[in-house]
């Protein structure tokens, strides 16, 4: 009986590892996962995580445009509790917002009572308030801002490219994701070769380049 239990068990091996290996595709996890211990490399979409990225915080700067009204355009800078004081509305909250509901915001209430279908516009200028960091094996390492779409490439670029010591391969970034602290590590020669897909930022983030052991 014991023989049986052992043959049948054996039969049926590689549909178990099958199955496993579905379930894993359907829970999303990538083939090329990063080492143990690190994050595999997130797939990035748009929508609310763009969102996110785009919204407005103090001391951005951003430029409204109202259609045949130079008085009611110009430049504003986010006070310190995410307001702007906007001609005809006084104090408006705009932290948190993206500038495409900043400009709906704004057409709604000049449509209150001021212009008759006004046309707004909004556009992000300086991004004072988001800010990504890189440390390690960079030429320039230190604070800087963040912009929309920013790659792991542009963030070493600012950051004055890699140095002669540079593991670039072992690049990694850490990130805070519904408050836990994440670790990607990051495959710089197969982005540069076109092998694999550049790698997102996201305001926050902490780009650390190691020093090569060789």
């Amino acid at each position: 009986m014991a023989r049986r239990s052992s043959l049948a068990l054996l039969l049926l091996l590689p549909s178990m590892l099958q199955a496993c290996v579905t379930a894993g595709s359907a829970a999303g996890v990538h083939p090329e996962a990063a080492p143990a211990g690190d994050a595999p490399l997130p797939l990035r979409t748009g929508g609310e995580e763009a969102g996110v990225a785009m919204s407005i915080g103090p001391g951005d700067v951003f430029e409204v445009k109202v259609f045949q009204d130079k008085d009611l355009s110009g430049t504003f800078k986010v006070g310190p509790e995410g307001t702007i004081n906007f001609p005809l509305i006084g104090e408006l909250v705009v932290m948190g917002l993206t500038p495409n509901r900043v400009a709906e915001s704004i057409r709604k209430q000049l449509s209150e009572g001021f212009i008759r279908e006004p046309v707004v516009s909004v556009l992000l200028k300086e991004s004072q308030s988001k800010k990504i960091f890189v440390f390690g094996q960079v030429t320039r390492p230190g604070t800087f801002v963040f912009s929309e779409n920013m790659s792991i490439l542009q963030a070493i670029a600012v950051s004055g490219g890699f140095t002669n010591l540079a593991a670039k391969d072992s690049t990694y970034v850490t990130r805070r994701e519904g408050g836990l602290e994440r670790k990607y590590t990051i495959p710089i020669t197969r982005i540069l070769d076109g092998a694999r897909s550049n790698f997102l930022l996201k305001p926050g983030d902490i780009v650390f380049v190691p020093e090569s052991i060789f």
